[in-house]
């Protein structure tokens, strides 16, 4: 199983972790994972990171845009 994880900072310091994508294919994950980026490269908040795992953990991919200008 892989695992996708969206993270968000707001410009108040504010950090949440927005509700996992589980998917039993790598290549659905990474679909998942772009599409976050793709919001993540012109996002109003401050970081905007996406992840994908797998179920034991391992982290296969990260990435995190960070907008000084937010």
């Amino acid at each position: 199983m892989y695992i996708v994880f969206e993270i968000q900072e707001d410009p108040d310091g504010t950090v949440r972790v927005l509700e996992p994508a589980i998917y039993e294919t790598l290549d659905k994950a990474l679909q998942k994972y772009y599409v976050v980026l793709s919001y993540a490269v012109i996002s109003d908040l401050v970081r905007h990171t996406a992840m994908v795992v797998t179920s034991d953990g391992t982290v296969l991919k990260s990435e995190c845009y960070t907008h000084t200008g937010a």
